[in-house]
């Protein structure tokens, strides 16, 4: 029995809407993106970059490349944090890096050489100091 027209039509406009609804949705964010240098401009891999809203407080995290880039997709609009720690530099952080929607917002950051930590643990006993004249 064939589908009277008026029925088709309506099936067919609630489908469609309902699909543009969900391609909305899913377009509804943006990324944040860059790369980690050091003080000459040399890429640095294996930097932690931390992105923090700072309207939800929800942190997202990535790790830079071999080529010292990074990109954390999928970010909610809004004011973010970023911060980039890697051991033997100081921690970098970016404040109010915005992303609006369906943007890839660029945030390269550059990591200056940390201060040198040194920790002595002294592990023998000093001999004794005999006081009394003999």
């Amino acid at each position: 029995m064939p589908i009277p027209r008026r029925q088709f039509a309506t099936v067919v406009f609630c489908l469609c809407i309902c699909g543009l609804a969900a391609r909305a949705g899913a377009q509804a964010t943006g990324a944040i993106t860059g790369i980690a240098t050091d003080p000459s401009g040399a890429v640095l891999p294996g930097v932690t970059i931390d992105v923090t809203s700072r309207d939800t407080g929800q942190v997202r995290s990535a790790v830079t490349g071999a080529d010292g880039f990074y990109t954390i997709p999928l970010v909610n609009p809004g004011p973010y944090q970023v911060k980039a720690t890697l051991a033997g530099f100081r921690t970098t952080i970016r404040e109010n890096v915005t992303v609006a929607v369906n943007e890839t917002v660029r945030a390269d950051v550059s990591l200056q050489v940390g201060q040198v930590e040194e920790e002595v643990t002294v592990l023998g006993q000093s001999p004794l100091v005999e006081t009394t004249h003999r």
